[in-house]
């Protein structure tokens, strides 16, 4: 008997509303949400089924791309920025990289070997003391 159900998105609700209590500025913010006419549970675990069965991962890269808040992710990227070798021969968004396409390296793979290098040198534990990562 609920006005409204959640069909997917709980896990980005609570962390919008957690994000909100962190950061209020963010109220000002903009998201997009699409409703539908609830005819039924049937319908809605359909639905719920559905939109659970045909997601799409995002790739690995993506996520290095556009997670702010990681360490590593943003050290991985700034080495793609600031590195010559690295600037115009990474695969930014895909895990992958096409036969035909002139990049070398994905920015999935540099952060993997920049993580493998930090966990054999001392520069771990400097990353680690003051980040709480790796």
């Amino acid at each position: 008997d609920s006005r409204f159900i959640i069909n997917d998105g709980q896990h980005r609700r609570a962390a919008i509303e957690q994000a909100l209590l962190e950061c209020p500025d963010m109220g000002d913010e903009t998201i997009s949400i699409v409703f539908f006419i609830d005819v039924g549970l049937k319908r809605t675990q359909q639905m719920f089924a559905d939109l659970n069965k045909h997601a799409i991962r995002p790739t690995r890269s993506l996520g290095i791309l556009y997670d702010h808040r990681d360490p590593l992710s943003n050290l991985a990227r700034n080495l793609v920025d600031e590195v010559d070798t690295f600037r115009n021969l990474t695969e930014m968004e895909k895990t992958t990289i096409s036969n035909r396409s002139t990049k070398l390296f994905t920015l999935s793979s540099i952060f993997q070997g920049t993580l493998s290098f930090l966990r054999k040198t001392k520069i771990n534990k400097n990353l680690t003391k003051n980040t709480g990562m790796i």
